[in-house]
């Protein structure tokens, strides 16, 4: 039903017509908010995906071949002791940030129309490819691919996740 339209008194229904204008105003404020929240939690998440590759590619690799490396010549030596304390500690670490990347596709899911993240996605892509950071685009792709399969089946996919990150390959390696 209608009140403006219903009104006698002018001035009651001037009223009504300026409650209906800033409730559409308010309502257009709330979800440029929401959006614009979501796509900045989507750059963010973006960022522990990207985080994740950088350091399986210039931490955990480079240590697991040092360790490697030492313990095929002495097995008990200092060297590979130090080496095999250095990566665990780097995949503690990347264990830690995996867990953070889950919490967030958990939490867009549970938060976001997944419709909505999809515009908020490319809106995001449209201004990265502005600027220059274009090398974070694939972790946007990849997190809102893993948003919508959690979405899909429930399932926290933690080692495809962190695959799916760590393979991104660097921009200087891209043709």
């Amino acid at each position: 039903m209608d009140l403006t339209n219903k009104a006698t008194d002018p001035n009651l229904k001037k009223r009504l017509e300026g409650l209906r204008a800033s409730l559409a105003a308010n309502i257009e404020a709330r979800n440029e908010q929401r959006d614009r929240a979501a796509r900045e939690a989507l750059r963010s998440a973006s960022i522990i995906c990207q985080k994740l590759r950088d350091d399986e590619l210039n931490l955990i690799s480079k240590a697991q071949s040092a360790r490697d490396r030492y313990c095929q010549i002495e097995p008990a030596g200092d060297l590979c002791n130090t080496a095999a304390t250095k990566l665990e500690s780097y995949r503690s670490k990347a264990h830690y940030n995996l867990g953070l990347y889950a919490d967030a596709v958990v939490e867009f899911q549970n938060t976001y129309p997944i419709d909505l993240l999809a515009r908020q996605k490319d809106l995001l892509v449209s201004g990265i490819e502005a600027r220059p950071y274009k090398d974070l685009i694939p972790f946007v792709k990849h997190l809102s691919e893993h948003v919508q399969a959690y979405a899909r089946d429930g399932k926290l996919d933690r080692d495809v996740w962190y695959h799916s990150c760590s393979s991104v390959r660097p921009p200087s390696d891209q043709p």
